[in-house]
């Protein structure tokens, strides 16, 4: 299994020759806010796309427009509730709408959706090849259904979001102290985080994206060195 980090929680992902693009998010504005961070892979520059999972419908997840630009012919798209009637103008292959405990196999790739915490009805997905099961937490909150989580998968590699968002002084994103103790509850080997503060802008006091990457290892070091956090750049590849 590789893993390429394009931005925020958009990575693209190989299991068994199947190619995986995660939440989707090109363009460089969010909500006529610049975005900090380019793609660490242009979208011109994606090879064929056989899967894309998405974690929930906000632009910054499921980018429209970017999509617009791609040839789906052959891509089958997963998502939550809405998802069919959402993207059902863009040309895939498939649209399939999932809730939590809903199972799609494709290209000897098992994917489960599974439940999160996060406005507009997100799912967050376990991906399993045989070999290596990866679980892709989208900008879920933390909660309690990590535990179960952890039981039913063996989680090798968990993508967790640790951006720690706040807006309106409500918290919609983990923060690093939150998603290392996810990672706990999963029992995961290995965390990749994703969803970092600092890729586009924070307008206090309405909004604030403090976690960084940096605090999550830190954290991890401290309190649990026996989950090894690997931090991915833009571009940047592991393997696994």
């Amino acid at each position: 299994m590789d893993v390429t980090f394009v931005r925020t929680s958009t990575l693209l992902l190989r299991f068994k020759g199947l190619t995986v693009l995660t939440d989707p998010w090109f363009c460089m504005q969010l909500r006529g806010l610049p975005c900090y961070q380019r793609p660490g892979i242009e979208l011109e520059d994606l090879p064929t796309i056989d899967l894309i999972i998405a974690s929930h419908l906000h632009p910054d997840h499921f980018d429209r427009r970017s999509l617009s630009r791609m040839d789906l012919g052959v891509t089958t798209i997963l998502g939550p509730d809405g998802t069919a009637r959402f993207a059902r103008d863009l040309g895939a292959k498939e649209v399939v709408d999932m809730a939590p405990g809903d199972v799609h196999e494709q290209g000897g790739v098992t994917i489960t959706a599974t439940e999160a915490d996060h406005p507009d009805g997100e799912v967050n997905f376990v991906l399993q090849d045989g070999s290596t099961t990866l679980f892709f937490g989208g900008d879920t909150k933390y909660h309690h259904g990590f535990t179960d989580i952890g039981r039913r998968f063996a989680i090798d590699v968990a993508l967790l979001p640790m951006g720690g968002s706040r807006v309106l002084g409500r918290r919609i994103v983990m923060t690093p102290a939150q998603a290392l103790q996810a990672a706990v509850e999963l029992d995961a080997h290995i965390v990749i985080p994703i969803h970092e503060g600092g890729a586009w802008m924070s307008l206090p006091p309405l909004s604030f994206h403090s976690g960084r990457p940096e605090e999550l290892e830190q954290l991890a070091r401290e309190r649990e060195p026996g989950i090894e956090v690997r931090t991915l750049r833009p571009g940047e590849m592991a393997k696994f």
